[in-house]
């Protein structure tokens, strides 16, 4: 039995944040129903590419779920909407505060419904606290706002550079299966529910470390510098006579390694490079001497030899190359699900699948828009046939009707 078997989580959230959230808490075993709208999450129409219409970006953030169709713009859909609130344990949702008060999906009226909820929250700045509360907030603008983007990309161009994919909002993810885990441990203690009230720039401001913390205790503001690090030389990205590698040398030890190899060279019993404090201050210098050595060989020639003097650095890999490596395949860092559409299907592995036997798996693939409302509706909210027809009917709901040609039921052992 996995961590979380038997618990429900009704995740009503769109886009990155919230949908991969709930894919980590439906590798750890909870029953996951995703409510979309009539449309779809948004991301299901991102693309090119498609793979039998279904997009790579809405597979990447919703295996293990079981999709319900919802109009909750409409008295039937809300009613269904509130009546899976009462039965579920967790409620994930990321809405526009005005949007969250026009369907009474506010925690004051949640609580209502059901006591023992843990309501998780998602937005861009919190709650009706601050004057920007209803700003809207995607990845890329919060990245802009929270100063990321002024410190990513070459230092010798002024064009800001988001980080590659939607870093923050993975770690907004990340962060609200931690506040789930720790309210649900709550929950067993004292049997209370929890609102966790988490956004995007506080995530943002949390996850800027050193970085910030280096500004709150010197003022300085930091400059952008490519792969270079504001506290750390060399520990960078070089080039050598072929192509790109990644030097990383943290320790002092590491440093004599790195002059030994070298020798005889420049760096030999050199002050100015001496204490990392001094590379640093040192930066431009060292740098191009590094650079300038590391350009008369290949990148396999060097890579070779810091692995013989246990100094650390890597290939600078293209996505293709790492999904090559040995240690891909041994490491099981790509799942295998079979797709109602596409077939067999390669999903990327959750990272906790090591902790133990079978705590993190699994073999239900992301789901197509409305597949499960039919069964959800009746076996999780016990409505009769002849409701659920008419719902269907009246556009209240859509049912793919893919369950009903093979009924899954509703468990999380499947």
């Amino acid at each position: 039995m996995k961590a979380l078997s038997g618990i429900t989580v009704l995740d009503l959230s769109t886009i990155v944040s919230g949908p991969f959230c709930t894919q980590m808490l439906s590798d750890m075993g909870a029953d996951v129903i995703k409510v979309e709208p009539i449309t779809g999450d948004p991301t299901r129409s991102w693309g090119p590419p498609f793979i039998c219409e279904e997009s790579p970006y809405f597979i990447s953030v919703n295996r293990g779920k079981k999709s319900v169709a919802l109009d909750i713009g409409s008295d039937e859909g809300l009613k269904l909407l509130y009546k899976l609130v009462r039965k579920s344990d967790v409620l994930v949702e990321n809405f526009k505060p005005d949007r969250k008060k026009k369907y009474g999906l506010d925690y004051d009226n949640i609580k209502n419904l059901n006591t023992k909820i843990i309501h998780l929250s998602i937005t861009g700045f919190g709650q009706e606290t601050n004057p920007i509360y209803d700003k809207p907030a995607l990845d890329l603008t919060m990245q802009a706002l929270t100063g990321i983007m002024s410190i990513t990309g070459p230092k010798e161009e002024e064009t800001p550079v988001r980080v590659g994919v939607a870093w923050l909002d993975v770690l907004t993810g990340l962060t609200g299966v931690s506040g789930i885990l720790s309210a649900l441990i709550r929950l067993g203690r004292s049997g209370e529910g929890q609102f966790i009230d988490l956004s995007l720039f506080d995530v943002a401001l949390m996850s800027s470390i050193n970085i910030g913390e280096t500004f709150l205790v010197n003022g300085k503001v930091p400059k952008r510098l490519g792969s270079e690090h504001p506290q750390i030389v060399p520990y960078q990205a070089f080039k050598a006579k072929d192509s790109w590698f990644a030097l990383a040398v943290v320790t002092e030890k590491q440093y004599e390694r790195l002059v030994n190899l070298l020798s005889p060279s420049v760096l030999n019993n050199n002050s100015r490079f001496s204490t990392n404090s001094n590379r640093v201050t040192n930066r431009e210098d060292l740098i191009g001497i590094l650079a300038n050595i590391f350009s008369k060989n290949t990148r396999s020639y060097w890579l070779n030899n810091f692995a013989d003097f246990n100094i650390p650095s890597s290939p600078i890999n293209n996505i293709n190359d790492v999904f090559e490596m040995e240690i891909t395949k041994e490491r099981n860092n790509v799942w295998k699900v079979n797709h109602p559409t596409i077939g067999p299907l390669p999903l990327l592995a959750n990272a906790l699948q090591h902790t133990n036997p079978s705590s993190v798996s699994n073999t239900t693939p992301p789901p197509l828009l409305g597949q499960h409302t039919h069964e959800i509706l009746r076996e999780f909210a016990n409505l009769p046939e002849k409701e659920i027809e008419f719902l269907d009917n009246n556009g209240s709901v859509f049912c793919s009707r893919k369950d009903t040609e093979k009924p899954l039921g509703y468990n999380s052992d499947e």
